[in-house]
């Protein structure tokens, strides 16, 4: 059985450091903040979000290394290419949204 309704995707993201709280239990709803590629002009616009909870995160630090989170977000479909193309050009942090 899928988790992921109609309408929805999965979408799996790294986040660095300090770009998400440690914590992301499965279930919690993100704010994923993308801010915008910049320009030539320099000029990169406003950042903006899209709602999602969370499916899987997983701590990817190991020993002294701080690797940041492996996250699986559900977003609207709508979304989920700005959001990986965010976290691939790593302009993506989460936010955890009241409970």
């Amino acid at each position: 059985e899928s988790v992921v309704d109609a309408g929805e995707a999965l979408v799996g993201v790294r986040v660095g450091p300090g770009a998400a709280p440690v914590e992301l239990a499965r279930g919690r709803r993100v704010l994923a903040v993308i801010v915008p590629a910049q320009t030539a002009s320099g000029d990169a616009g406003e950042a903006r979000g899209v709602e999602g909870w969370v499916l899987k995160s997983e701590d990817l630090t190991t020993g002294t290394e701080t690797g940041g989170l492996s996250v699986s977000v559900v977003v609207s479909r709508d979304e989920a290419t700005g959001v990986a193309a965010a976290a691939a050009d790593d302009r993506l942090s989460l936010v955890a949204l009241e409970e």
